[in-house]
């Protein structure tokens, strides 16, 4: 009688590794697509809006909640705060004769001259009336309203980018599990 017998000690531990181990390569493999997504939407924000790197990174926020091995979730949520011209730092000029020169993607995709616009308590601003105080605030599109609204290119973008970088990092994330439990 032969008796043939197969030893899967070592087979079930290396399994066991795998198994520990990928989780942890998938949350790195997400984290590196959020951080992607994050600079392209950032990217195309900016284009959209017309306004410096530094207005719509504040106006975003750095709020990027990072996968764990736990959620293997990240998060990118946009501040909510207003976009107001001087709060984000857009450049707008006064002039006497043709009235307030701002960067507002609101009304324009650009720069628009307001007649009866002017500086207000560093605010830009525009006359709506004829009262002491009949003016309202001139302001931008935010990158939040930006990235709340599933039609604007930015907002596709970041998905697109998400999506392809993942479908990119994934095969080497299960590569790396499998080289630590020692199948590779």
């Amino acid at each position: 009688m032969i008796r043939i017998k197969f030893d899967t000690s070592a087979f079930v531990a290396a399994t066991r590794v795998f198994a520990k181990a990928l989780p942890s390569q998938f949350a790195q493999s997400i984290n590196t697509s959020a951080r992607a997504a994050r600079t392209a939407f950032l990217a195309e924000a900016r284009a959209e809006i017309g306004a410096k790197r530094g207005a719509v990174t504040k106006g975003v926020g750095a709020e990027l909640v990072r996968a764990s091995p736990a959620t293997l979730t990240a998060i990118f949520k946009p501040s909510t705060k207003s976009g107001r011209f001087r709060d984000v730092g857009i450049t707008f000029t006064a002039k006497k004769a043709t009235g307030l020169t701002a960067a507002t993607h609101v009304v324009t995709k650009g720069s628009k001259t307001f007649k009866r616009g002017f500086i207000f308590k560093g605010k830009a601003v525009s006359r709506i009336g004829t009262g002491r105080y009949n003016f309202k605030s001139l302001r931008m599109t935010t990158a939040a309203a930006i990235m709340s609204q599933e039609d604007e290119p930015a907002r596709q973008t970041w998905e697109r980018v998400a999506v392809t970088t993942l479908e990119a990092t994934l095969p080497d994330a299960v590569n790396k599990a499998a080289a630590k439990a020692g199948f590779g």
